[in-house]
């Protein structure tokens, strides 16, 4: 499949995340679903429902016993109290960075407390970036490359790991992937610069549950998708090609 982006294009996706640009929200990645939930700010402080980061991981339940929130998550059980740091979870005492809140039955833990506290109730791995608010659980990072072929003219090639389904546009001079629901990390260096004359550089941000891979050229380009997935390729379409002139192409050869 192949589509052009010479004007700003936007590719239908099956987006599994819910909400807009402006919502302030967190992204959750597990074997079993990718999703996101917002982000509330309580007490100048961001929380976060806890049953509803649980609920699509697993089989879980949350009651109210005064001031006290029980929990219980597949064959895991765990207490906190409102107005208070102390938790408890798998028969392990810790404490949050700031006080549960309860609300309405509601159970809301500080965001920046995720991380520590999926990994006890969950008993598992748990990666938290905070600052972009994506949430990793288990190994379900997706990682990619990018190279320039050595075609004339040249493409830019890029393999992930697993099949991914980004939001592209294009504005003057950048082509933008948006990865909403995909849970694709920074390579080595967050920062790619390409020997072409066409694809430039290509720069990994992240940021509100979101990654995105910016693609500076400096001619249009086409994205066209492979491998089920696996696979996107950005080179010129054939008529920015022909339209280029020979001194241009010389340079694209290896």
């Amino acid at each position: 499949m192949r589509l052009a982006v010479a004007g700003l294009v936007v590719l239908a996706s099956a987006i599994l995340l819910s909400g807009s640009s402006e919502d302030r929200r967190v992204s959750i990645y597990s074997t079993v679903a990718n999703y996101s939930l917002p982000v509330l700010e309580r007490n100048r402080s961001d929380y976060v429902g806890l049953l509803e980061v649980l609920e699509p991981l697993g089989t879980v339940s949350g009651r109210v016993n005064g001031n006290r929130w029980h929990l219980r998550y597949n064959d895991a059980d765990a207490e906190i109290t409102a107005g208070k740091r102390g938790a408890r979870a798998r028969g392990t005492d810790f404490n949050l960075s700031a006080n549960f809140i309860l609300e309405g039955g509601r159970g809301l833990v500080p965001l920046v407390d995720l991380s520590s506290l999926l990994s006890r109730i969950l008993g598992g791995p748990v990666t938290f970036n905070p600052a972009a608010r994506r949430l990793f659980v288990g190994s379900v990072a997706v990682h990619f490359t990018a190279q320039v072929s050595n075609s004339a003219p040249q493409k830019l090639i890029m393999n992930f790991t697993a099949p991914v389904n980004p939001t592209i546009a294009t504005e003057p001079g950048k082509l933008r992937m948006t990865f909403s629901h995909d849970p694709v990390v920074a390579p080595g260096s967050p920062k790619l610069t390409f020997n072409s004359t066409v694809v430039t550089s290509a720069s990994f941000l992240e940021s509100n549950g979101e990654a995105e891979i910016v693609v500076n050229t400096t001619a249009p380009v086409l994205a066209s998708f492979s491998n089920n997935g696996r696979t996107i390729i950005l080179e010129p379409p054939p008529s920015t090609v022909a339209a280029l002139n020979p001194h241009c192409l010389r340079a694209w050869k290896p």
